[in-house]
């Protein structure tokens, strides 16, 4: 779905107040046992999402009619507006973590997990970013980061030098 600039942006600033709030409001009263347990599970979060996220590319963006399409769209023109908009990333983050945990294993659990879940998309959006801005530069760089001596001798991923 194409959306606009402000849009696209949304999860930069939504995600990190989301994940701010839910750990405010679990960690408020917690002690430090409870902090700990919500820290593992937090992270564990990140580690799912991260799964979760491969499995979620790998079929459904790629085999999936309706998904593949607009998957298609965001690799023909990387750089376009292309994405889900928060206000489907939200709802999901509810439906499929916190409301569903919640009931069987308390709110502190729940949002341990749905905080590392919008740490991890946060994290993962900032490094698409990077990436985008990285192809964006017009002189490559150096180890040192000037531009006026452009890295030739770094290694490639074959092993080989460039």
């Amino acid at each position: 779905m194409h959306l606009s600039r402000g849009a696209y942006y949304a999860d930069f600033f939504v995600l990190p107040i989301v994940g701010l709030a839910l750990a405010g409001g679990s960690l408020f009263r917690a002690n430090l046992v409870q902090s700990l347990i919500w820290g593992i599970i937090c992270l564990s979060g990140v580690v799912t999402w991260t799964l979760l996220e491969y499995v979620l590319h790998r079929y459904v963006l790629h085999h999936v009619p309706g998904f593949e399409q607009m998957h298609d769209a965001h690799h023909a023109d990387p750089l376009a507006s292309v994405g889900a908009p928060i206000w489907v990333t939200l709802p999901m983050l509810c439906l499929c973590g916190l409301l569903p945990l919640w009931w069987p294993v308390g709110f502190l659990q729940a949002s341990g997990l749905t905080t590392g879940w919008c740490s991890a998309i946060f994290g993962t959006s900032l490094s698409i970013m990077r990436a985008i801005a990285g192809t964006l530069t017009t002189a490559p760089t150096s180890i040192a980061g000037s531009a006026a001596t452009p890295n030739t001798t770094r290694p490639r991923m074959d092993g080989t030098s460039a």
